[in-house]
């Protein structure tokens, strides 16, 4: 639970946790909320072979700890779509509002059918296509783009079961309350 509600308050240090793990309370409406990080995993030397192209080492049970150690992934050179009208963190076009990633799609999708270019071939090459994961960012441009994607996903398989993945930038000091009532402002 995060609450960025300034009447809640935040109280540091006083549960004991062990040390790999940092905790803060946070109250809340329906009481504290205990909220607990651990380390990040260290990569593993098949995985950071892998990110600096070099040979991948032997794989051992000592040197696996979990499935990612030994995940590879490969991506179908169809799956891999340039865009060029945004920068990566860029200061003079910023990719960072959920209105700029709808439009972008609206534009994009007048341009090339988004999903006949980049998803009906996939589904068309399943047997039985059992679903459609998207994961995408939900603060920021791409929160926009992967609505509207979601949205023309739902108008075309409307029987397929779609599961989407929201991902977050960590905590903002932003409340939730104005992006809310600026999307619905917008739409209406």
């Amino acid at each position: 639970m995060r609450s960025r509600d300034p009447q809640f308050s935040t109280v540091s240090g006083q549960l004991n946790f062990p040390p790999s793990k940092s905790c803060h309370l946070t109250y809340g409406r329906n009481g504290p909320a205990v909220i607990q990080r651990q380390a990040a995993i260290q990569q593993s030397a098949y995985q950071q072979s892998l990110e600096e192209g070099l040979d991948p080492p032997q794989l051992t049970t000592k040197s696996v700890r979990y499935w990612s150690d030994f995940n590879r992934v490969y991506f179908n050179p169809k799956s891999i779509v340039q865009l060029n009208e945004y920068e990566l963190s860029s200061t003079l076009m910023p990719f960072d509002s959920w209105v700029v990633g709808e439009d972008l799609f609206n534009s994009l999708d007048k341009e090339h059918d988004l999903l006949d270019r980049d998803l009906r071939v996939f589904a068309e090459e399943a047997d039985h296509m059992q679903g459609i994961q998207v994961i995408a960012g939900v603060d920021d441009a791409w929160g926009g783009f992967a609505a509207r994607y979601m949205d023309r996903i739902r108008d075309e398989y409307g029987k397929t079961t779609v599961y989407f993945w929201g991902l977050e930038d960590g905590f903002k000091s932003v409340p939730r309350v104005g992006p809310i009532q600026a999307i619905i402002s917008h739409n209406h």
